[in-house]
């Protein structure tokens, strides 16, 4: 399943439900392709939970990293949801609401990272992995003008919450 680089919108609900049930959550979640995207976002529209993905950056970052690559990103977008980050898309892309401030955009970013090291944890994989996950797709330096935190800050968060025995742990 890992390797199968989301080909199809099956083979990436099935990542879904694999997620879900390695942390107890119910199937609250749309998941959609949306190539209109330039990676993977979360959020509302109308009540609902929306998770949409681009499949060629989800092909993207699977054949340059690992196979565990598509479920950090997954999870990394649910821990978005379960963490109250969500916005209602029509509101926002309305200016109803106001947009997060770059900090609290990091804030949350490392929150979702958090969520999806974790996960993974549950799932198996070991940290190197992971922070071979995170070095594909992130930035080094000053993230100060970012919405994002940079890589070392990303890959800390990530491992805050290793669920794996550090005893029996090999970085």
């Amino acid at each position: 399943l890992q390797g199968d680089k989301f080909v199809s919108n099956s083979i990436a609900d099935k990542a879904l439900n694999i997620i879900l049930d390695a942390v107890g959550l119910s199937k609250t979640f749309i998941l959609y392709p949306c190539n209109n995207t330039d990676n993977a976002a979360a959020f509302t529209y109308k009540g609902e939970r929306y998770i949409f993905y681009n499949t060629e950056f989800m092909r993207s970052v699977n054949a340059n990293s690992n196979n565990w690559s598509n479920l950090f990103i997954l999870a990394h977008e649910i821990g978005h949801h379960v963490n109250g980050h969500t916005k209602d898309i029509l509101l926002y892309a309305s200016d109803m609401i106001d947009k997060e401030t770059l900090s609290l955009s990091r804030m949350q970013e490392s929150q979702a990272d958090k969520f999806a090291g974790f996960v993974l944890s549950k799932l198996g994989a070991d940290k190197r992995s992971i922070i071979d996950v995170i070095s594909t797709f992130s930035s080094t330096g000053d993230d100060s003008m970012s919405t994002h935190p940079n890589r070392q800050k990303r890959i800390n968060a990530a491992l805050n919450d290793y669920a794996v025995d550090a005893a029996t742990d090999v970085v």
